[in-house]
Protein backbone atom coordinates (compact mmCIF):
# COMPACT_ATOMS: atom_id res chain seq x y z
CA UNK A 1 0.00 0.00 0.00
CA UNK A 2 1.28 3.47 -1.40
CA UNK A 3 0.92 6.43 0.55
CA UNK A 4 0.53 9.98 -1.55
CA UNK A 5 2.42 12.73 -0.04
CA UNK A 6 1.32 16.33 -0.62
CA UNK A 7 4.14 18.95 0.11
CA UNK A 8 2.86 22.29 0.99
CA UNK A 9 5.11 25.53 0.11
CA UNK A 10 5.58 28.02 2.37
CA UNK A 11 8.05 30.04 3.78
CA UNK A 12 8.30 30.52 7.70
CA UNK A 13 10.00 33.91 6.73
CA UNK A 14 8.03 36.42 5.44
CA UNK A 15 9.94 39.63 6.57
CA UNK A 16 11.27 39.79 3.31
CA UNK A 17 7.76 41.37 1.97
CA UNK A 18 8.52 44.40 3.91
CA UNK A 19 10.71 45.07 0.62
CA UNK A 20 7.37 45.14 -1.50
CA UNK A 21 5.68 48.39 -0.36
CA UNK A 22 6.91 51.89 0.22
CA UNK A 23 5.50 51.83 4.34
CA UNK A 24 8.42 51.05 6.99
CA UNK A 25 8.25 48.01 9.01
CA UNK A 26 7.04 49.91 12.01
CA UNK A 27 4.06 50.83 10.21
CA UNK A 28 3.33 47.97 8.46
CA UNK A 29 3.09 46.16 11.96
CA UNK A 30 0.39 48.19 13.14
CA UNK A 31 -1.49 48.07 9.74
CA UNK A 32 -2.95 45.17 8.82
CA UNK A 33 -4.05 46.22 5.48
CA UNK A 34 -0.23 47.09 4.88
CA UNK A 35 0.72 44.06 6.43
CA UNK A 36 -1.67 41.99 3.79
CA UNK A 37 -0.42 43.88 0.95
CA UNK A 38 3.28 43.26 1.47
CA UNK A 39 2.89 39.74 2.20
CA UNK A 40 0.57 38.84 -0.72
CA UNK A 41 2.96 40.43 -2.91
CA UNK A 42 5.50 38.42 -2.02
CA UNK A 43 4.04 35.34 -2.30
CA UNK A 44 2.68 36.19 -5.60
CA UNK A 45 6.57 35.93 -6.45
CA UNK A 46 7.61 32.88 -4.49
CA UNK A 47 4.28 30.77 -5.51
CA UNK A 48 3.86 29.37 -2.24
CA UNK A 49 0.99 27.08 -1.42
CA UNK A 50 -0.27 28.52 2.10
CA UNK A 51 -0.20 32.53 2.78
CA UNK A 52 1.58 32.93 6.16
CA UNK A 53 1.65 36.54 7.77
CA UNK A 54 4.30 37.08 10.15
CA UNK A 55 5.02 38.75 13.34
CA UNK A 56 7.38 39.17 16.10
CA UNK A 57 8.49 38.43 19.35
CA UNK A 58 7.53 41.66 20.66
CA UNK A 59 4.02 41.49 19.96
CA UNK A 60 4.34 38.84 23.05
CA UNK A 61 6.12 41.00 25.52
CA UNK A 62 4.17 44.32 24.93
CA UNK A 63 0.89 42.41 25.64
CA UNK A 64 3.02 41.56 28.95
CA UNK A 65 3.81 45.25 29.43
CA UNK A 66 6.70 45.67 27.80
CA UNK A 67 7.50 48.70 25.56
CA UNK A 68 8.76 48.12 21.93
CA UNK A 69 10.83 50.47 19.99
CA UNK A 70 9.88 50.70 16.51
CA UNK A 71 12.03 51.72 13.40
CA UNK A 72 11.12 51.67 9.33
CA UNK A 73 14.03 49.21 9.23
CA UNK A 74 13.91 46.56 11.75
CA UNK A 75 11.78 44.34 13.79
CA UNK A 76 10.29 45.88 16.83
CA UNK A 77 12.63 45.24 19.69
CA UNK A 78 12.13 45.50 23.31
CA UNK A 79 13.12 49.14 24.84
CA UNK A 80 11.66 48.53 28.28
CA UNK A 81 11.07 44.96 29.87
CA UNK A 82 8.14 44.47 31.33
CA UNK A 83 7.35 44.78 35.31
CA UNK A 84 7.00 41.36 37.12
CA UNK A 85 3.50 40.95 38.50
CA UNK A 86 3.34 38.69 41.54
CA UNK A 87 0.71 36.76 41.69
CA UNK A 88 0.34 36.76 37.81
CA UNK A 89 -2.59 37.73 36.27
CA UNK A 90 -4.84 37.51 33.29
CA UNK A 91 -4.25 39.30 30.25
CA UNK A 92 -7.03 41.03 28.58
CA UNK A 93 -5.67 40.63 25.25
CA UNK A 94 -8.64 42.84 23.76
CA UNK A 95 -7.01 45.77 25.09
CA UNK A 96 -3.79 44.54 23.55
CA UNK A 97 -3.34 46.72 20.61
CA UNK A 98 -1.25 44.75 17.78
CA UNK A 99 -2.10 41.40 19.67
CA UNK A 100 -5.90 41.95 18.33
CA UNK A 101 -5.45 42.52 14.93
CA UNK A 102 -5.37 39.22 13.62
Amino acid sequence: MSCAMHHLVFPINALPACQLVKEGIDEICWNEDKKFEAVSRYYEQIDADVLFFFSDVAIQAEAFGAKARYSPEAMPSIKETAKIVSPPKAIDVRRMGRLMQW
